[in-house]
């Protein structure tokens, strides 16, 4: 499990084939203590497990789902990427629970430069739009954000300099690709909400109207 509080940045310094996946090398900007083979990092929040390790640089392979999934489908020689180790059960707990499973990729529509931050629009697909709430977390390229305003098929965040600084939103142009890791949380509670006998039968819009709702 992750936080969304990106730790250092690094770059990929090699693709190989794995299968129909990949294996990447990644240099990092900073070494990540602990960091060793068997470990979880989320590179760009995709959760992936360590190969190989040095004190600068590391490996992982992606499986094809997962490069499916992901912008890990585009990724090239020389792009920066997030990294982020798990969490110890006793760490300090910055940013909102995120599990580097991504759940689709999105866009960048647009970059607002304001007098404290900066603002960024993104699209989404009609199907998300349940998981998005205002005030809410949205993970996005592994980077814990609050969700600003939904907007038809948009919605925003804004950037502090300090999360703009360290990590590769600062690189963002219009038309980026990003990943996507909804809240966990909210996505358990419409699941719930939406498989569940009491609420299909109930929580109708005929039955809330005869409630006087």
């Amino acid at each position: 499990m992750f936080t969304g509080i990106v730790e250092t940045c690094g770059k990929i310094i090699s693709i190989f084939p794995f299968g129909k996946g990949k294996r990447i090398e990644v240099s990092m900007e900073k070494a990540l203590n602990e960091l060793s083979p068997g470990e979880s990092v989320a590179i760009n929040g995709v959760c992936l497990t360590v190969v190989t390790c040095t004190s600068a640089v590391f490996s992982v392979d992606i499986s094809e789902e997962t490069v499916r999934k992901s912008t890990m489908q585009f990724v090239r020689p020389g792009d920066r990427v997030n990294l982020e180790r798990a969490i110890h059960a006793n760490a300090k707990f910055g940013g909102h629970f995120v599990l580097g499973h991504v759940d689709c990729i999105g866009h960048v529509l647009g970059i607002e430069k304001r007098s404290s931050c900066w603002m960024y629009a993104f699209s989404f697909a009609e199907r998300m739009k349940k998981y998005l709430v205002p005030e809410g977390s949205i993970a996005i390229d592994g980077v814990s954000l609050t969700i600003s305003a939904v907007e038809g098929e948009s919605f925003s965040v804004a950037v502090v300099p300090y999360t703009f600084e360290k990590t590769i939103i600062q690189g963002y142009q219009r038309g980026t690709a990003v990943n996507y890791e909804f809240d966990i949380i909210g996505k358990y509670v419409i699941s719930a909400l939406e498989n569940s006998s009491f609420t299909k039968k109930f929580l109708t819009l005929k039955h809330l109207g005869d409630l006087g709702y």
